[in-house]
C-alpha cells in the first residue's frame, strides 16, 4: 500500500509507525515514545479500522480524520460558485490543490464546463478568515468572504446547504494546516535545543580540556621550580638574581 503514495505521504506513514510502534518501555519514558491503549483509524494513510497509536498521534488522528474523510473529497472535486469582480460576477470553478497548497478558481462555462482565462490562486497559509457573508448584502444566504489580509474574495454557493459546507470545510483545513505547522514548528524547537544542549556540552568539555591543560602546565612549572630548589638547597648553591 504504501508504495503507492507520495513521496511526503511515505515519510509521514514512516513517521507514524516510528511514533506509535515503540517499546512499551524505554529509558526515558515520554508521551510520544511509550505505546498506550488508544485506537483510531488514520485516514489520512488509509487505514479506516483503528490501530493503535500513541498518545500524540492518537490527538493529531482525532483531529484529521474529519477533514480528510468528509472536507477534503468535497474541497478537491470543487464547484461551481459566482465569482463578484469590480465590475461584475462571473462563474468559477474554485477547488483545493493538495499538492500545492492552494485554492484556485477560473472562469467556467456552467453548461459546457469550458474553462477560460487565467487560473488564480488563494494559498491557504495566508487565508486569514473565512466566514458567511453579512446578512445585510444581497444574496447573503449563499455568500462565502475568504480574507487575505484587508483582501477580500466573494464566492457565491448554488445553495445555502453548499455554501455551509464549504465554510466548515476551509475553516477544518485551516484547522488540520495550522496543527501541523505548530507541530513541525515543535519538532524544530525540539531539534534546535538538543542542537544547543550538544553545543554546550561541546563548549563545556573544550573548557574543561583547556582547564585540565592549563593545571597541568601549572603543575609541571611548579615541580621543576621545587626540583630546582632541591638541588641548590643540596650543592648549597645561591638563587639566580
Amino acid at each position: 500500500m504504501a508504495s503507492a503514495f507520495p513521496q511526503k505521504a511515505k515519510a509521514g506513514l514512516c513517521a507514524l509507525i516510528s511514533c506509535c510502534f515503540q517499546p512499551s518501555h524505554s529509558p526515558e519514558p515520554t508521551d510520544e515514545s511509550i505505546c498506550s491503549g488508544n485506537f483510531d483509524r488514520v485516514v489520512k494513510f488509509g487505514f479506516v479500522e483503528p490501530v493503535r497509536l500513541c498518545h500524540n498521534c492518537a490527538a493529531t488522528a482525532k483531529n484529521e480524520n474529519g477533514f480528510y474523510e468528509k472536507h477534503l473529497p468535497l474541497l478537491e472535486t470543487g464547484d461551481l460558485f459566482s465569482k463578484y469582480g469590480l465590475l461584475r460576477k462571473r462563474h468559477v470553478l474554485l477547488k483545493f490543490v493538495r499538492d500545492k497548497n492552494f485554492f484556485q478558481y477560473q472562469k467556467v462555462d456552467p453548461e459546457s464546463r469550458a474553462f477560460e482565462g487565467e487560473i488564480k490562486a488563494i494559498p491557504l497559509d495566508n487565508i486569514t478568515d473565512v466566514r458567511g457573508v453579512d446578512a445585510s448584502q444581497d444574496n447573503a444566504d449563499v455568500g462565502i468572504v475568504i480574507a487575505v489580509g484587508d483582501q477580500t474574495h466573494r464566492f457565491d454557493a448554488t445553495t445555502a446547504l453548499k455554501r455551509e459546507q464549504w465554510v466548515e470545510a476551509i475553516t477544518s483545513a485551516q484547522s488540520v494546516r495550522g496543527a501541523l505547522l505548530a507541530a513541525e514548528r515543535g519538532k524544530r524547537a525540539k531539534q534546535v535545543e538538543k542542537e544547543n544542549e550538544e553545543i554546550r556540552r561541546m563548549s563545556e568539555n573544550l573548557q574543561k580540556m583547556e582547564e585540565r591543560r592549563t593545571s597541568f602546565q601549572e603543575d609541571r612549572i611548579r615541580r621543576r621550580a621545587e626540583k630546582r630548589e632541591q638541588l641548590r638547597a643540596k650543592y648549597n648553591l645561591a638563587a639566580a638574581s
